[in-house]
């Protein structure tokens, strides 16, 4: 069973995302927050395996975030689920310690399917970032 924590400023993408992934016999949310303040306060109270986070919310940022549970908690995975979709915000989540980045564009299928790629310990990045980025280094005719 994959233990998600959601931290996510916007109450109707977060409760969308527990909705969405309840029905997921093999995923369960452990919580969910509002900002990254209760996020870091709740994995001191509960287990998650992944947390999904937006990087854009108030007080903190998102960056900052995943840098504390890195030090906090090594073994935590962490998607970026966000609609900022600049590779320079990509490439430093990555290099900081996210093991995904899907925007916010991307399909309910794709994010459980991330979600369980991360799962074990692998890294995944959204198809049209992925897409994205392959066309800014290739030409097509």
């Amino acid at each position: 069973m994959l233990r998600i924590l959601l931290a996510e400023d916007n109450d109707l993408v977060r409760d969308s995302l527990k909705l969405l992934l309840e029905y997921e016999h093999d995923i369960e949310i452990v919580g969910d927050a509002a900002d990254w303040q209760e996020a870091l306060d709740m994995l001191q109270q509960i287990e998650a395996d992944i947390l999904v986070t937006d990087l854009n919310m108030p007080k903190v940022d998102g960056f900052q975030l995943i840098e504390e549970l890195r030090r906090r908690n090594p073994s935590i995975q962490i998607l970026v689920y966000s609609a900022l979709n600049s590779t320079a915000y990509v490439a430093k989540a990555f290099r900081i310690g996210a093991s995904a980045y899907l925007t916010k564009d991307s399909s309910a299928d794709e994010l459980i399917y991330a979600l369980r790629h991360v799962s074990q310990k692998k890294k995944y990045l959204s198809s049209d970032l992925s897409l994205s980025i392959f066309e800014k280094h290739h030409q097509f005719d």
